[in-house]
């Protein structure tokens, strides 16, 4: 998905189908980088073209696929007599 423009929530839920409330949350949670445009007390929020396609690749099956699991250890089983 080719974007030149920055996007604003409303904009990004549309394209993605999720909800806004979805997109405001990754935004305050650090995980959608955001830059506020607004001069008053409410944020007017964009999202550079970049921010969005590195957000949409972390959210991508293959993102996951990438991190390594922990090991986990095998449970010790005591038998008493």
């Amino acid at each position: 998905m080719k974007i030149d423009r920055w996007l604003t929530p409303p904009q990004i839920s549309f394209l993605l189908r999720i909800s806004e409330l979805a997109v405001l949350s990754a935004i305050r949670k650090g995980e959608l980088l955001a830059s506020n445009f607004s001069s008053g007390t409410r944020p007017r929020w964009k999202v550079s073209p970049e921010n969005f396609q590195a957000w949409v690749a972390s959210r991508s099956n293959a993102a996951a696929a990438k991190r390594k699991r922990a090991k986990v250890s095998p449970m010790v089983v005591r038998e008493y007599v």
